[in-house]
């Protein structure tokens, strides 16, 4: 996709460089020379500029975006100006950070394609990840459902996939497995959908998609194998 970011402080900044590595074109504007040289070497195209002027609007053809991101994260009339003059180009979806109640409202007025409470999201999937601290990561996906990444129980290693039937006895369904040994940060996938046959061992971690219930019901049972230890 085609994706302009504007406003590259820490949440701009880290949406360049994440939708980057997904391989998307970026486009990412700021009016700070300083902002847009620490990220020019992520973005596809970095440029210096005042994304609340219809004649930039126009020269950066931002009409032609799949996306428009605005990210400002100071200053409560410059992301409105901005997203006013963003409401009267067509075709991109339009997302926007609120960096307050007032402003979450009037951006909600105004039929931006979604406001974005970026505190309030980081705050919750913390208090979740508090609340289990058998996840290394849970992400909310709505009310009830919850992505979790789950150290493999102990009692699955040396099993199948098949054998522990996660699906018919816990309701979960594993997205992927992760490789993760000792103090390493690095991850990757092992496999992109696991088969029945793939054998469960030291240092896996398991993506499990399902009801947060069930989640619950999942680590309450297996529990942290490393914290067994």
């Amino acid at each position: 996709m085609r994706i302009a970011i504007i406003g590259l402080g820490k949440f701009g900044s880290a949406l360049v460089r994440e939708l980057a590595a997904m391989d998307h074109e970026i486009l990412a504007v700021d009016l700070r020379e300083e902002l847009v040289d620490r990220i020019k070497a992520a973005a596809t195209y970095a440029v210096v500029a005042d994304a609340s002027s219809k004649e930039v609007i126009d020269e950066l053809s931002l009409s032609s975006m799949d996306l428009i991101v605005v990210a400002i994260g100071k200053g409560f009339e410059a992301s409105m100006m901005v997203t006013t003059r963003l409401r009267q180009i067509q075709g991109p979806r339009l997302f926007v950070r609120s960096i307050s109640d007032l402003h979450h409202q009037l951006l909600e007025m105004t039929g931006v394609d979604e406001a974005i409470r970026v505190e309030s999201l980081a705050a919750v999937n913390f208090a979740h990840r508090l609340n289990h601290l058998e996840y290394i990561r849970h992400i909310i996906i709505d009310d009830v459902h919850a992505v979790a990444e789950i150290r493999v129980p102990e009692e699955y290693i040396g099993r199948t996939l098949g054998e522990v039937a996660l699906r018919s006895k816990h309701r979960l369904n594993l997205i992927t497995i992760l490789s993760r040994s000792g103090q390493e940060k690095s991850r990757r996938a092992l496999e992109s959908i696991p088969t029945p046959e793939h054998e469960f061992k030291r240092g896996d971690v398991l993506v499990l998609y399902g009801h947060e219930r069930d989640l619950n019901e999942f680590t309450a049972t297996y529990g942290d194998s490393e914290r067994k230890k």
